[in-house]
């Protein structure tokens, strides 16, 4: 008998936990061994044990044997064959049989240890015996349950749901698989469990050793991901499991975006190993950051994430490849940092599987391939799995807690190993159970780990798609099951289900009940059916079963039906025929109780009458249709039907609705027939035609029918009653007839029903004309448009127009006459005489004109519009020849004053806590005095608005001002009306928009100036206030020239100006030209509102005296000025800009000797420039080495000049000439040349220069000497004169101080204030800040200049 794998991974974790032989206490006397340390039985077994004791002492023993505590389950029996081992012998053994037993109801639970212990005198030994429960695999399915002992009675037709139990009787978990009337296909479902597994000798252990000796089918895996992947080198242990190539890109906290980052850039390592021509990549994992996929969707980070997967897809599918997400871990304790939606593992962990999903989702919904691999759901198979047996996940040693870091968040070892086997469970669809990997973690828990994995990704994950499930293989004993019975009439249509054929993880001794659906056919033969139920053990590979029979009663069935093609009309009759057609499997005895037929509604049974047919029965109903109904009304028909055969009464309904029928005649009215039909003028009402119902349903009918000229036509709908007749009353006005005599009138009758039928006068037709004939008549009415009253203001005038229609048949002319109007009044009406053709109206204005003087009137007076018939002088109706139309007028010129309001402005500037004020005229333009009210109605909110007037007395042609005065910072309309207190209602209104104002000044600087080099000038700003309130107002001025102000504080007068002295001098260095002087003003109120102003102060150019320019030309270092011919002599020069101005040129050597032999080179330094130029800024300075050499100039002196010219002739500067001397080439010396024209040759100058040495020496001596007795007359001395020197600054220090520099005409100082007093008109006057003397200025009182000194 062959070990089970279970078993094998059993003994391999207990030899790893603890040694198979171990004592609790030991003596070396005693020696005991077992000849077999484990026992393995599977329930029901029972073996013998052999005990051998060894007597290790030196003496002859008894030994007494006892049974210790256990460990094992009660389903262990442990009994000795005996209790006691008399006289062993020193150094001998003695055994002793052990009898083990194991009840059939054992599990695997009840494994443990058994102790033995052996005594004697002074001494005992202790050995353990290890009983392991076997692993047995007994699957049970039991059917008593059902129906009667598993005997199920029911009829064709009929859907049963009959519980079945199914048991595990086995020692260790198993999973069971179900099928009905053939033996489950084992083999199907471990080929869709481990499509590539193959079995072992037996077959009975199927895709339950698979090792990574078998290979997963996985050649090439690419991962992308972060520090989760790089965690303990995921893509390293998945080859240690068995695929062939991993390859991992992960970077710490990298997303799916960043992945499409790096897939999408070129050179790349993500972009060149997805697409490495030389590697076909099977699938390339994804991996997310481990918060993002349980974000809210529209998480801006989720979105990316999303829109990655999609991008990602599509890149690998271009690859050929296929995406694999691997679905990360909710961390141990939750997310801190995302309190409310990852508070613990499990809320974590539900996020983010369903964030993987619909990341999936997206995926596939682009028609990409995308598969999901449950590592964070194999964490929560392990949580859930701790917490259901009452323990803590998050305990120390729990291996749920083992599966993290110390981090709570990254895997250890176990947690990347787990993860690892969920992803080639995923893909090749093996167990996991029993791979012989070399990762360093305890064979237990590695176990442990392989049972979670493949729990997870084979029973657990159903909602998931495999890329193994879509393997080929029957996959018959997967999914829901179709078996038919061998016998019955149409075997094929039974079908037979298992809710769910596949019992997962059942327990050992547990049981189940899972239920079987059987439709039974309606054709289904009486009798009994068996089924033969099927449960096998997939890991034990064999399957028992149990009969479930079903007994199909026979039936008398039937089926109804009413038929008809009868239209159910109101007051008609017809036939229903019932038939009855056998639908059971025994025959059918039908008849209608008597007495059982009724009817409910519109319609009432007048026969019944049998008809028989040779497969069904059938009996013919007559109704007759109640008259009174209508169509809508419905009539309900009730029997009993008796089924002999069953001796069963069915009771059948039948409603059939009623129909309608729709039929109008319509006769013009015999009166009429003849035709055509005088009318009068005027409106007139005729009987045209008569209506006939003929249908059955009541009907309304109206007509419509073509205009006729001139003539308008009314008339009412008409109801007309089923069966009854009523007349069409017309109404005709031929009021704006014209010119009609005879004409066609032809109505279109309709109904409110669709669909009605109408004849006329019997023809199928829907209108009857009838001729008109109407006569000749005249007749004009006029009508004033605007009303009849006229009111006037002196001065004004208005149109009142009347509206003239010719309601005749012919042409009229019409003349307009007036009553006279009273004086002051005038009425001119645009025309006097005109005409007016038939139907046409004409439109008079009549101008009425109100002098400016005229006086009060109220009168009427009469307009009159007399008509004359242009054709025919005589009314057919009345015989008259004209006629006249008069419209009364009633006539007011009002006394009053009439105001007239306006301003000069329309809009006002407003300001915030400062009140505005602009002027209003408000004049009398009527013709009395008036007293007038004015005020403001309509100003924005929150601004504050005021009038200096609201009551204002004028007479005729006065005018007032009146000021409106606003206050606040709102914008928007304000108007003032001015109207009437007295007499008729009279206003006139003025609009102002307020708009935002401001505090600022208005500032105006003298526009030039022109400051000298030394001198001070000044000129003026005037400020402005533009406001009615006194405003302070601060002032800053800004230039590059020193500038300052006589008062940087003023107090301006509501609209009033004052004036600023601004002074400005050079300071040192400044350039000649234009320089802007910015004054600022604001208000201290509103320092936000500046106001600026610039004006621009000329420096002009300074020259030296005479106009000299001011640049220095100095000679550094002649050289000696000795040029020897056939070398060189090298002057240095500096040109320097002492002006305010910029100054380029070059520099100029002339005189004889140049370009005669005097060779020059000139070196601007530094630049290295050998052309002389300069250019040079105000203080800018350049040196220039002029290098001469002399080319055959004859010894002498000669006389050169060195000028700086000035670019543009704009001048030059000159050194004074230099006396050049040039020498011939020196001849060797032969001796010293003495006065007078001696010499001395060489040997006789070398002894007169040694003697002076010598000479020069005693000299030294000599005046050593003398300094030494000199020195106390030195310090007497020195003495002599300190005295005097302290004597003299006594004396200094008596004498009054005389003033060293006495003030010139024109010159000041400044006193301690600030301020000086002008020598010229004695006005004292601020200086300006930050001037330090000597300088000047102009004195803002005379103009003259003063010279400030210290």
């Amino acid at each position: 008998m062959r070990r089970s794998p279970f078993l094998a991974c059993v003994l391999l974790l207990m030899a790893s936990c603890t040694p198979l032989i171990g004592t609790v206490t030991a003596d070396s006397s005693i020696l005991l061994d077992l000849n077999q340390d484990l026992v393995v039985m599977t329930p029901g077994q029972s073996s013998n044990v052999t005990l051998s004791v060894e007597n290790n002492a030196s003496s002859i023993y008894d030994f007494t044997i006892e049974l210790g505590d256990s460990t094992a389950g009660s389903e262990w029996v442990v009994n000795l064959t005996a209790t006691s081992m008399p006289q062993v012998y020193p150094y001998s053994t003695d055994t002793l049989d052990i009898v083990v037993s194991l009840s059939a109801g054992a599990n695997s639970t009840d494994s443990g240890v058994q102790w033995i212990w052996v005594n004697r005198t002074g001494a005992t030994s202790a050995i353990e015996l290890y009983l392991s429960v076997g692993t047995m695999h007994l699957p049970d399915i039991d059917a008593t349950g059902a129906g009667v002992n598993g005997l199920v009675s029911t009829e064709g037709n009929t859907s049963l749901v009959v519980p079945i139990e199914v048991s595990n009787f086995g020692s260790v978990q198993d999973t069971i698989l179900l099928s009905a009337g053939a033996e489950p296909d084992l083999g199907g479902f471990w080929a869709n469990h481990s499509a590539n597994s193959s079995g072992s000798e037996t077959g009975n252990e199927t895709g339950n050793e698979t090792t990574n000796s078998t290979s997963l089918g996985i050649d090439n895996l690419l991962l992308f991901g972060n520090s989760y992947t790089q965690q303990n080198s995921l893509d390293v242990i998945l080859e240690d499991l068995g695929v062939n190539d991993s390859v991992a890109r992960a970077s710490g906290g990298l997303t799916l975006d960043d992945h499409w980052n790096n897939v999408n850039t070129s050179a790349n390592s993500w972009n060149t190993t997805l697409r490495d021509p030389s590697v076909d990549w099977d699938y390339v994992v994804l991996q997310d950051q481990s918060q993002i996929p349980g974000f809210p969707r529209s998480n801006a980070d989720w979105i990316d994430s999303r829109d990655a997967a999609v991008n990602l897809a599509d890149a690998i599918e271009d690859e050929s490849s296929e995406v694999l997400l691997m679905m990360t871990w909710g961390r141990r304790n939750g997310d801190a940092t995302n309190p409310t939606i990852y508070g613990n593992f499990t809320q974590m962990q539900d996020r983010l599987e369903a964030g993987y999903m619909d990341f999936r989702d997206n995926i596939t919904a682009q028609g990409h391939q995308a598969w999901i691999a449950p590592v964070g759901l194999a964490f929560a198979h392990i949580h859930d799995g701790i917490v259901a047996d009452g323990s803590n996940p998050l305990a120390s040693g729990a291996t749920f807690s083992a599966l993290y870091s110390a981090d709570g968040s990254h895997p250890s070892l176990a947690g990347s190993y787990l993860a690892a086997l969920v992803i080639t469970a995923t893909i090749s669809g093996q167990t996991t159970v029993g791979s012989n990997d070399s990762i360093s973690l305890p064979t237990a828990l590695k176990l442990e780990l392989q049972q979670a994995a493949d729990a997870t990704v084979f029973n657990e994950t159903s909602h998931l798609s495999y890329p193994w499930e879509s393997s080929s293989g029957s996959g018959t004993s997967m999914g829901m099951v179709r078996n038919t019975p061998t016998t019955g009439l149409d075997a094929s249509s039974w079908v037979v289900q298992w809710t769910d054929p596949v019992v997962r993880n059942l327990s050992s001794g547990s049981t189940t009940t899972v239920d079987l659906h059987v439709e039974v056919p309606q054709n289904a033969a009486p009798g009994a059916y068996g089924l033969r139920l099927y449960a096998a053990s997939t890991f034990g590979n064999f399957s028992v079963s149990t009969v479930l029979v079903i007994d199909v009663n026979g039936t008398h069935l039937f089926e109804s039906s009413f038929t008809s093609e009868q239209a159910w009309l109101p007051g008609g009759s017809g036939n229903l025929t019932l038939t009855l057609n056998d639908v059971g499997t025994d025959g059918i005895s039908p008849s209608i109780v008597p007495g059982s037929i009724s009817t409910v509604g519109a319609c009432l049974v007048d026969s019944i009458t049998s008809v028989n047919g040779a497969t069904e029965s059938a009996w013919s109903i007559g109704l007759d249709v109640l008259s009174q109904s209508h169509v809508g009304d419905s009539c309900t028909i009730s029997l009993d039907i008796h089924e002999s055969e069953s001796d069963t009464t069915h009771s059948l309904m039948h409603t059939i609705a009623v129909n309608e029928s729709l039929s109008l005649t319509v006769q013009v009215d015999s009166t009429l027939v003849q035709g055509p039909v005088q009318l009068p003028s005027g409106t007139v009402t005729l009987q045209t035609h008569l209506l006939t119902n003929n249908g059955t349903e009541d009907l309304n009918v109206s007509f419509s029918a073509p205009t006729m000229p001139g003539v308008s036509f009314t008339s009412d709908t008409v109801h007309v009653p089923r069966g009854m007749a009523r007349p069409v009353i017309v109404e005709f006005d031929s009021a704006e007839s014209q010119s009609l005599h005879s004409e066609w009138f032809v109505p279109v009758f309709s109904t409110d029903r669709i669909g009605t039928s109408i004849v006329i006068d019997s023809a199928v037709s829907s209108n009857a004309s009838l001729n008109l004939d109407y006569p000749h008549w005249t007749d004009i009415t006029a009508s004033a448009l605007n009303g009849t009253l006229v009111s006037l203001d002196p001065g004004e005038s208005t149109t009142l127009s009347f509206e003239i229609q010719n309601l005749g048949t012919t042409e009229n002319t019409v003349d307009f006459m007036t009553s006279t109007p009273p004086p002051g009044v005038t009425i001119s009406p645009m025309i006097h005489t005109f005409s007016v053709a038939p139907g046409d109206t004409h439109t008079l204005h009549v101008l009425f004109e109100a002098d400016v003087d005229s006086s009060s009137i109220d009168t009427s007076l009469d307009f009159d519009f007399q008509h004359q018939d242009a054709v025919d002088s005589t009314d057919d109706a009345t015989g008259d020849t004209s006629a006249t139309d008069r419209v009364s007028v009633s006539l007011i010129v009002n006394s009053r004053g009439k105001p007239l309001i306006a301003s000069g402005v329309s809009e006002i500037p407003v300001v915030a806590d400062l009140w505005t004020t602009v002027g209003i005229t408000l004049a009398n333009g009527g013709n009395a005095q008036g007293v007038f009210e004015v005020s403001i109605t309509q100003s924005p909110n929150g601004l504050q608005t005021e009038l200096s007037q609201s009551l204002v007395t004028l007479g005729v042609g006065e005018s007032t001002e009146i000021e409106l005065r606003a206050k606040g910072s709102a914008l928007g309309t304000i108007v003032v009306s001015a109207s009437s207190s007295t007499g008729p209602e009279y206003s006139s209104t003025v609009s102002f928009e307020s708009i935002s104002g401001s505090l600022a000044a208005t500032l105006t600087v003298t526009p030039s100036a022109l400051v000298m080099d030394d001198e001070v000038e000044s000129f003026s700003a005037i400020v402005f206030n533009p406001t009615d309130r006194s405003l302070d107002y601060r002032l800053e001025v800004t230039s590059d020239l020193e500038c300052a102000l006589q008062n940087t504080a003023l107090n301006v007068p509501a609209a009033s100006s004052l004036e600023v002295v601004i002074y400005c001098s050079a300071p040192a260095g400044a350039i000649a030209g234009v320089h802007d002087v910015l004054v600022d003003v604001r208000p201290v109120d509103l320092p936000t509102e500046v106001t600026s102003a610039t004006s621009q102060v000329t420096l002009p150019e300074a020259f030296g005296a005479n106009g000299a320019l001011l640049l220095d030309l100095v000679l550094l270092n002649d050289g000696g000025l000795i040029v020897r011919n056939g070398e060189s002599l090298t002057m240095l020069l500096k040109v320097e800009n002492t002006g305010n101005t910029n100054r380029s040129g070059i520099l100029i050597l002339t005189g004889d000797a140049v370009n005669n032999g005097l060779i020059r080179t000139w070196n601007v330094v530094p630049i290295g420039s050998a052309i002389p130029a300069y250019n040079l800024a105000p203080g800018e300075s350049v040196t220039m080495e002029l290098t001469l050499v002399s080319n055959g100039l004859s010894q002498g002196t000669y006389e050169v000049v060195l000028t700086a010219s000035e670019n543009g002739g704009a001048g030059e500067v000159s050194l004074s000439s230099l006396a050049l001397f040039i020498e011939d080439e020196p001849v060797p010396p032969t001796g010293i040349a003495l006065p007078f024209g001696a010499e001395i040759d060489n040997m006789t100058s070398i002894f007169v220069l040694m003697g002076g040495y010598v000479l020069a020496m005693l000299l030294l001596q000599i005046l050593r000497s003398t300094r030494r007795r000199s020195a106390e007359k030195i310090a007497a001395a020195e003495a002599s004169a300190d005295a005097r020197i302290e004597s003299m600054i006594a004396e200094t220090e008596s004498t009054p101080p005389v003033e060293i520099n006495p003030l010139e005409d024109g010159e000041v100082r400044p006193g301690e204030d600030g301020a000086a007093s002008c020598p010229f008109c004695n006005t004292r006057s601020k200086l300006p800040e930050g001037k330090t003397p000597p300088f000047r200025f102009r004195c803002p009182s005379c103009t003259e200049i003063v010279r400030v000194v210290e």
